[in-house]
């Protein structure tokens, strides 16, 4: 039957699951893919021969997302000590009090010149910000020119999920982890929200718009699905 203890169970396979006991009507499971751990959320009321039973039910759906997460691991770029993620390459981060805070990046050499302290979570979260809050308005103009989209004020800050979002007001936001992305992920996330200025939902009208003005869309739908996920 398993091992219960107080938010957790070990199953007769020696799988270890997280039990999330919640005000919720179904059981889910999930699979985090940054370590393979296995959450499963069920009622308040739940008891444990229908969590054993619904966790057996999916054994093989939990087998085969573990073994997904283990690929995408794979393909992520880890940062090593001194390193920094930008624009989905690794670059060399060189302390310079001339260079400031934002730096000087040496896309060439994949050097950035920089006061930034590395060890601080804070200090790279507010310098993808500042990257952001430069870059991205700049391409969001050219893209809006070019394929004549109206759009109303940018806001860019750090959020868990969401890559971006489009108000009804044409408001664009970004978040700033897309600073690590790809710069052709980073390219199709303005242009996605900003098809939204036209289209404010995602039918054939919409996906036809996104071809029209980035035909590259699906690589980059893909990424940020996927590898974008451990970002």
């Amino acid at each position: 039957m398993g091992l219960f203890f107080d938010r957790s169970i070990v199953m007769d396979n020696h799988q270890y699951i997280e039990i999330i006991k919640k005000k919720v009507k179904r059981f889910t499971l999930r699979v985090s893919i940054k370590d393979n751990k296995i959450l499963c959320t069920v009622p308040l009321r739940a008891s444990n021969k229908d969590i054993v039973a619904f966790i057996g039910h999916h054994q093989s759906w939990i087998e085969k997302q573990q073994s997904k997460a283990v690929e995408l691991r794979a393909l992520h770029i880890e940062e090593n000590p001194g390193t920094i993620l930008f624009m989905g390459e690794l670059y060399a981060v060189h302390f310079d009090t001339n260079a400031g805070f934002k730096g000087i990046i040496d896309k060439e050499d994949k050097i950035i010149m920089s006061t930034i302290n590395l060890e601080s979570p804070e200090q790279k979260k507010q310098w993808y910000k500042e990257q952001a809050q430069e870059i991205i308005p700049s391409i969001v103009t050219v893209y809006a020119e070019r394929f004549n989209f109206t759009y109303g004020n940018i806001t860019i800050k750090s959020q868990k999920s969401k890559w971006g979002s489009c108000s009804s007001k044409g408001n664009l936001n970004f978040n700033t982890k897309i600073m690590r992305a790809p710069e052709y992920a980073l390219h199709y996330l303005i242009i996605h929200e900003l098809v939204h200025t036209k289209y404010f939902h995602h039918g054939p009208e919409f996906w036809q718009e996104i071809e029209h003005c980035y035909p590259e869309w699906k690589q980059a739908e893909l990424y940020l699905k996927r590898e974008g996920r451990l970002l």
